[in-house]
């Protein structure tokens, strides 16, 4: 079984903004590259249930710039989540919770290894798509069609167990 976020958030066990924080977090090192190169209208939008994402537009972007992009938000994420699992202990991160520092930084090495998977629209298939097939081009298109089938294939049967579940 899935685990079922509470309706109403209990004291004891309040996983859903400690989740929402780590997600900031990734989606923060995004923006903040995308600013260090000049990107123009950049934003974060965070899309319920689904995740968020970053935009921004800019004119010239080189392969490097935009793999440095989405490496930025994945690096950062795996290197703080291995810091807590190795220094943080299974004490609670906040007194009277049972999350601990332990949890959060598995939490965060699984959310960045999620992220890294070869499948669009996640960072590790932009990047496999953007270095190896550009982003035009019917491998391209193929591959985004691909992938987008795969993801939904994989989570819709999870979408459906989670609706069931609820009701």
């Amino acid at each position: 079984m899935l685990y079922k976020f509470p309706a109403t958030p209990s004291k004891k066990n309040t996983p859903t903004p400690i989740f929402v924080s780590l997600i900031i977090y990734l989606f923060l090192g995004h923006w903040l590259a995308m600013r260090s190169f000049n990107y123009q209208d950049t934003a974060i939008f965070f899309v319920p249930f689904l995740g968020a994402m970053v935009t921004g537009s800019k004119r010239n972007l080189s392969e490097s710039q935009s793999a440095l992009i989405i490496l930025a938000g994945l690096l950062p994420g795996f290197l703080l989540g291995w810091l807590f699992f190795q220094v943080g202990s299974h004490t609670p991160l906040i007194p009277n919770h049972t999350i601990s520092w332990v949890q959060i930084g598995w939490l965060m090495v699984v959310l960045n290894g999620v992220n890294l998977l070869p499948v669009y629209p996640v960072d590790g298939g932009q990047l496999l798509n953007q270095v190896y097939w550009g982003e035009e081009g019917r491998i391209s298109n193929a591959y985004i069609i691909f992938s987008c089938l795969s993801l939904t294939a994989v989570v819709l049967p999870v979408i459906l167990q989670l609706i069931n579940q609820s009701v």
